[in-house]
């Protein structure tokens, strides 16, 4: 597991998911312990709400921690599931209802908001907006070594091993029914993943397999390792371009396409209008976007494919500054307003 691109790979950056991994993990940790008490178990529920909090899909783990908290105390199964989903219950009252309220002046508003973009319109900020079911079936190799599959089937009729096959499952069949896939969503389905395929590489060793079980496990961390060679394809230029619009003051608006990947407020701050248009954006949405604009940040291959808006953006007074590019990744060009419209 420490190894796994996913985790190493996207354990540096800002994505909200490293933060809910790692809640969702010490909710395991409470929750898997035969002797936890009630408190225990409250808090288990409860670290699944941060993590819902930070990421609302995370909610699919509510139910696999709950059914290891069962496992975990036979004579008292319904007891502890029920404590589980009472910290979860109170956690989301707190971390989502109350910060909602908060922030966006209604309990749970976020979250509304989230469901109507994500469920009821099912919308996208990515450029492929939906897979198909079979996607992260289809994406296999890239997420899980094959070599590790021996180890994972030798796993699957102890019945010991059930509770982590449901933390894998259950989450995996939630996210392939969501129209929009991404291999990272798949970072807290990998810990029992991973804690299964050793398993059963142990029970491969047991068994007098010693230089089989080797084999499969040095392959698995070099297959793994491998897959760090996605961090060449992330947003440097664009973060590039955010860190040279802040050491030339950005003014009080910019306009950028996929605002995320600039680090939005993360760089820019709280005191600048950011204005975030679509990939690629349509001339109307970039000319309504544009007035008041001192910067403006596309990837170059939309205004390669789209001249219009390189002329849009002239029209309203910007000047072309240079092109950002970094490793593999997209290159992004930058505009800064010299003349008025």
């Amino acid at each position: 597991y420490a190894l796994h691109w996913l985790p190493l790979g996207y354990g540096s950056t800002t994505y909200p998911r490293t933060v809910a991994v790692a809640c969702l993990l010490g909710a395991a940790l409470l929750a898997g312990d035969r002797h936890a008490g009630p408190l225990r178990l409250l808090g288990a529920g409860g670290l699944v709400a941060v993590a819902f909090a930070c990421r609302y899909s995370e909610a699919i783990y509510l139910l696999p921690v709950a059914l290891l908290a069962a496992t975990a105390q036979p004579g008292r199964r319904l007891r502890a599931a029920v404590l589980v989903a009472l910290g979860f219950g109170a956690g989301s009252i707190l971390t989502v209802g109350v910060a909602d309220w908060l922030a966006w002046g209604r309990p749970f508003g976020s979250l509304t908001a989230f469901a109507r973009y994500t469920l009821a319109d099912r919308a996208s900020s990515s450029r492929v907006a939906s897979q198909p079911l079979w996607w992260y079936l289809q994406r296999l190799p890239f997420w899980l070594p094959l070599t590790l599959l021996p180890g994972l089937a030798l796993t699957v009729r102890r019945r010991r091993w059930w509770p982590l096959w449901a933390w894998v499952l259950l989450p995996l069949l939630a996210l392939s029914a969501i129209h929009h896939k991404e291999i990272r969503y798949l970072q807290g389905v990998l810990p029992p993943l991973m804690l299964l395929a050793a398993a059963g590489l142990g029970t491969l060793r047991r068994r007098g397999r010693s230089a089989v079980a080797t084999a499969l496990l040095v392959g698995s961390v070099l297959w793994g390792v491998l897959g760090l060679r996605f961090l060449t394809r992330t947003t440097g230029a664009a973060v590039a371009a955010a860190e040279h619009i802040v050491a030339s003051g950005p003014g009080a608006a910019v306009v950028l396409s996929q605002a995320w990947a600039y680090g939005h407020r993360l760089l820019l701050g709280n005191t600048v209008g950011v204005r975030d248009v679509a990939t690629p954006p349509s001339i109307e949405e970039l000319a309504a976007a544009v007035p008041g604009a001192a910067w403006v940040a596309l990837y170059t291959s939309e205004l390669r494919d789209d001249p219009s808006l390189a002329a849009c953006l002239r029209d309203n007074g910007f000047e072309e500054r240079g092109t950002f590019t970094w490793a593999r990744g997209r290159p992004v060009t930058l505009w800064r307003r010299t003349a008025a419209p």
